[in-house]
């Protein structure tokens, strides 16, 4: 059986510098990648900016699917205990 709320890609922080700053940030790429091509895929989506400080990372959004159903789920059990009251 096939988990849906598996993903196809790991997420990478890096430091993007910009013209008049560095950032963190973090980027999807795909799970069959090595690190060294993880790495040159990321340099070549920012280039001309240097990107530098990059690594794995536990996706930050990883929860986001899980808690808007959570949040459907209990919307919908207000709502059917509001038509209970009535």
């Amino acid at each position: 059986m096939v988990n849906l709320q598996e993903s196809v890609y790991n997420c990478y922080s890096f430091k993007l510098e910009l013209d008049t700053e560095t950032i963190d940030t973090h980027v999807y790429v795909l799970k069959s990648y090595t690190k060294a091509e993880a790495e040159k895929d990321i340099k070549s989506r920012f280039h001309p900016n240097k990107v530098t400080k990059i690594k794995k990372i536990k996706d930050p959004l990883d929860n986001i699917v899980l808690m808007r159903e959570e949040k459907k789920e209990l919307g919908s059990r207000r709502k059917r205990r509001n038509n209970d009251n009535n």
